[in-house]
C-alpha cells in the first residue's frame, strides 16, 4: 500500500505533518466533498471558500493508529525521519479520488517569507512523477529539492522560504479543466509561488495560470519559460568559476561536457560553443542530441553512461540530480563542475553535502553548490509575480549577474581566503536566513 493509498480506502482526502518544537503532528482529513467542483476555482470561488459537508478529522494519534492498521506507519516514520534530517517545517499531501490526482507540498523553510507581505510565503517549482513511480522515491526527492529551494531563494536575495511540490496523476490535458483547478486549488492552499519542473509541459503551466495567480513561467508569461534565465545563471557562475580557476572568463578552446540536453543543457551548448567552447553532451533521448548538432554542428557525442568519466575542464550536470556520489566522483576527470541540475550531490542533509564537497576538493574539482548560481528561473518568476505585464527581463539579467556571477566570485574568494570548500562557505552563510538562526 502507500500513504496516498490510505487516504484513498479511508474515504479521505489530506495527509498533514507539521512540526511542533521537536515534535512532528501528524493529521488526516477529508477536505471537500466527491463532488466538488473544481473546475470552477480561481473563477466562481476561491481557496477559502472550499465546503464540505461531512468533514472528517483525525488528530496525531487516531491518524497514526489508522495508519498503523493499514500498515503504512513505517512509511508515515520514514517521511518523518527524512523531514528530521532536512529541519523541514511541514508536509501535505492532497489525493482527488475521482481525479486520480496527488499534489505532495513539501515546506522546508518560512522564515524568510513570513513577513514578505505576498500571498506566497515560500517558492518552489512543481515536478511531475510517472504514476509507476514508488511513494517513497518521489517523497525523497521532495524533501530534497524543497531544501536546496530554501538556499537558493536565500542566495538570491529573495523573500521566500523554500518549497517544492510533487505531482502524481494519469495523462491529462491544459483543456481538462477538474485536474487544471484541483492543482491550482491546491498550490493556492499552500501559499505557494511556484513554476515548472521536470514533466510539466508549458502548456499546463499556462492552464494552471488561468486559475491562479501563483503559477508562473509558462510559455505565455510575460517573460516566457524558464530554461533561458536559468542557463544565464549558469553560465554566469561558470565565467567567474573559470577566472578563478584559469585565470580568464573565457571557455575558449576549453572541453566542457553537458550531461542532459534538455531547454537548458541545450542553451548552454549552443552558448558555450559560440564562445569557442569544445562541448561534449549526452542524453538518454537521441533526438535531443539530434537538436543540438543542428546548433552545435561540431557537437561531440557520447553514450549517456559514460559522459562522466570524460576528459574535460568543465563537467556540467543539466539532467536529474544526485549524480555527484563518492562512487561518481572518483570517476570524474574534469577540473571544475557547473551545470543546471538540481541537488547535484547526492546527500539528504547538509552533512552529507560538506562530506562530498570535500570529496570534490580532495580531487582538486572546483565545486560550488548548485543552487548558489541556479536561481535565474526562480527570479524571472518573482519579477512576473510583482510587476505582472510590466516586467523587464533587463532587470531580470541584472539581478542574475548579481546573484550567480558576483555572488560566485565572492564565494570563491572567500573559500580560497580560508582555506574552506565553496560548499561549507555557502552552508555558513545562507544557513542563518533559511533557519532563522545559525546551523
Amino acid at each position: 500500500m502507500s500513504l496516498s493509498k490510505v487516504l484513498l480506502e479511508a474515504g479521505l482526502t489530506t495527509l498533514s505533518l507539521q512540526r511542533s518544537g521537536e515534535e512532528l503532528l501528524c493529521t488526516l482529513s477529508r477536505d471537500w466533498d466527491p463532488d466538488q467542483d473544481f473546475s470552477a476555482y480561481g473563477r466562481r470561488w476561491s481557496s477559502d471558500q472550499l465546503v464540505c459537508r461531512e468533514p472528517r478529522a483525525l488528530g496525531d494519534s487516531e491518524a497514526r493508529e489508522l495508519l498503523r492498521s493499514r500498515g503504512e506507519l513505517s512509511a508515515l516514520e520514514g517521511l518523518e525521519r527524512g523531514m528530521r534530517q532536512g529541519r523541514h517545517e511541514s508536509f501535505v499531501m492532497r489525493r482527488h479520488a475521482k481525479l486520480g490526482v496527488e499534489v505532495c507540498h513539501f515546506i522546508h523553510s518560512s522564515a524568510l517569507g513570513r513577513q514578505n507581505g505576498f500571498h506566497a510565503l515560500r517558492a518552489g517549482g512543481m515536478r511531475r512523477h510517472a504514476e509507476t513511480a514508488p511513494e517513497a522515491e518521489v517523497l525523497a526527492d521532495g524533501l530534497n529539492l524543497s531544501r536546496a529551494m530554501s538556499f537558493k531563494c536565500a542566495a538570491a536575495g529573495m523573500p521566500f522560504g523554500g518549497s517544492k511540490s510533487t505531482l502524481v496523476a494519469p495523462h491529462f490535458g491544459p483543456d481538462s479543466l477538474e485536474h487544471v483547478g484541483f492543482i491550482a486549488y491546491s498550490i493556492d492552499a499552500g501559499q505557494l509561488m511556484t513554476g515548472p519542473d521536470v514533466g510539466l509541459a508549458p502548456e499546463l503551466l499556462d492552464a494552471f495560470a488561468q486559475h491562479s495567480p501563483h503559477v508562473l513561467c509558462g510559455s505565455s508569461s510575460p517573460l516566457g519559460q524558464a530554461g533561458g534565465p536559468t542557463a544565464t545563471g549558469v553560465l554566469a557562475a561558470l565565467g567567474r568559476a573559470a577566472e578563478h580557476r584559469f585565470g580568464i572568463k573565457s571557455l575558449a578552446g576549453r572541453r566542457v561536457a553537458i550531461q542532459g540536453l534538455g531547454s537548458v543543457g541545450l542553451q548552454l551548448a549552443v552558448e558555450l560553443a559560440r564562445q569557442g567552447a569544445h562541448v561534449i553532451a549526452a542524453d538518454v533521448d537521441a533526438a535531443r542530441v539530434a537538436l543540438c548538432r543542428e546548433s552545435v554542428p561540431a557537437l561531440e557525442a557520447v553514450q549517456a553512461d559514460s559522459i562522466v568519466g570524460c576528459e574535460c575542464d568543465v563537467f556540467a550536470p543539466c539532467a536529474l540530480g544526485g549524480v555527484l556520489s563518492a562512487e561518481s566522483i572518483g570517476r570524474l576527470r574534469t577540473s571544475m563542475v557547473y551545470g543546471a541540475a538540481n541537488n547535484q550531490l547526492a546527500a539528504a542533509t547538509s552533512e552529507g553535502e560538506l562530506e562530498l564537497a570535500e570529496l570534490l576538493a580532495a580531487r582538486g574539482i572546483l565545486f560550488q553548490p548548485d543552487w548558489t548560481y541556479t536561481m535565474g528561473g526562480i527570479l524571472t518568476g518573482y519579477e512576473v509575480y510583482r510587476k505582472r505585464d510590466l516586467s523587464s527581463f533587463a532587470a531580470v539579467r541584472t539581478e542574475i549577474e548579481r546573484a550567480a556571477g558576483d555572488g560566485t566570485r565572492d564565494l570563491l574568494n572567500e573559500a580560497a581566503a580560508t582555506g574552506e570548500t565553496p560548499t561549507r562557505v555557502a552552508l555558513r552563510w545562507y544557513s542563518p536566513l533559511v533557519y532563522g538562526s545559525p546551523e
